[in-house]
């Protein structure tokens, strides 16, 4: 299962003010651990890698969900690295081992 996103860059910062790139669409592949949202990291940091110098976020297709902050997961610093990477292997089966929080952009 994938979500589909729109990447946007967000100059204002504030919650619904984000503006469309140049049409970015992505469908990673997503697990949620503990409540949260993860996504493999590598078509979001190929997208970065395009658009250098600009803070993205994360827009759902649906309207009716919120944007997202993209946090990159810190493998020496998370302390469930180990169950997200367990949840995509089991999931998708193939070893990611670098993901992105969606994490609901606050107002």
């Amino acid at each position: 299962m994938t979500m589909p996103l729109h990447l946007a860059e967000d100059p204002s910062g504030r919650r619904g003010q984000a503006r469309r790139l140049c049409r970015v669409d992505l469908r990673p592949a997503t697990v949620v651990v503990q409540g949260a949202r993860y996504v493999e990291s590598s078509p979001i940091l190929h997208a970065q890698a395009l658009h250098p110098g600009r803070i993205l976020k994360a827009l759902p297709v649906s309207d009716l969900d919120a944007p997202y902050d993209l946090i990159l997961v810190d493998p020496e610093h998370s302390q469930i690295e180990d169950e997200i990477v367990a949840a995509f292997r089991a999931k998708y089966r193939e070893p990611v081992r670098i993901f992105i929080h969606l994490r609901p952009t606050t107002a």
